[in-house]
């Protein structure tokens, strides 16, 4: 499995994945926008449990990626509970 389909996977757990929350915000520094942007994902699908993520999730606001910094958002907003 690959760390984009890990990460994808992760996303559709939901909120039951948060213990997987300490090794997405790790793979938010990943090289690959491609891994990047599913890990955004899975923050976004795991919702307020993910709370430990919203520094480096910030971070990705400035992502050299658009897409990634735009799933950033809404994870973030996910997770405030918007």
């Amino acid at each position: 499995m690959t760390r984009n389909s890990a990460a994808y996977s992760i996303a559709g757990i939901g909120p039951a994945a948060a213990p997987a929350v300490p090794a997405l915000i790790e793979a938010l520094h990943d090289q690959e926008a491609s891994v990047r942007f599913p890990v955004c994902v899975a923050l976004r699908e795991i919702g307020p449990a993910a709370s430990a993520a919203l520094p480096a999730l910030e971070e990705a606001l400035d992502d050299r990626n658009d897409d990634v910094a735009a799933m950033a958002k809404k994870a973030i907003t996910a997770i405030k509970g918007g």
